[in-house]
């Protein structure tokens, strides 16, 4: 569970990422637990993810219907007052729900190092060829700023 905020409604809310069990009492359990959770952030939510179940018989495919399983969750929802929104179904046998629309520029994806680059002697040479190569003046914070930033294009 995370608390954020909505930008446009200027609202804090909470937003909980589920992975529903497939038994059934484990599945209560969760919910129980998100409804206590609820009570402690009295907020609005949004919770999105697997909830291994359906609301109507229609939503699943098969013939293998467990109406109490859909009554336990239809009771969830109500308590926990939350509204099932899904877009239609395409190649997954999962109902994708839209939380949003906007796109955020989070900056620069973080360097990603792999150990397995240290164990490649040419490449363990180049890249000390390449650092050494970048010459810089200034305080020893500076050149290895400026080291870094080359190293980086």
């Amino acid at each position: 569970m995370r608390k954020g905020v909505l930008v446009k409604q200027s609202k804090e809310v909470v937003f909980c990422n589920v992975y529903t069990p497939n038994v059934e009492s484990e599945r209560v359990e969760l919910w129980d637990f998100i409804l206590r959770a609820q009570a402690s952030f009295p907020m609005p939510w949004c919770i999105e993810g697997d909830f291994n179940t359906v609301l109507h018989s229609a939503q699943r495919s098969g013939n293998d219907c467990n109406y109490g399983s859909m009554r336990a969750f239809s009771s969830f929802l109500l308590q926990a007052k939350l509204v099932q929104r899904g877009l239609t179904r395409s190649v997954s046998d999962h109902c994708a729900i839209m939380i949003g629309e906007r796109s955020e520029d989070w900056g620069p994806c973080p360097f990603r190092f792999y150990n397995e680059w240290l164990e490649d002697g040419e490449m363990m040479k180049q890249a000390r060829e390449g650092w050494l190569g970048v010459k810089s003046m200034g305080s020893y914070g500076f050149v290895l700023s400026f080291k870094f930033r080359a190293a980086k294009d």
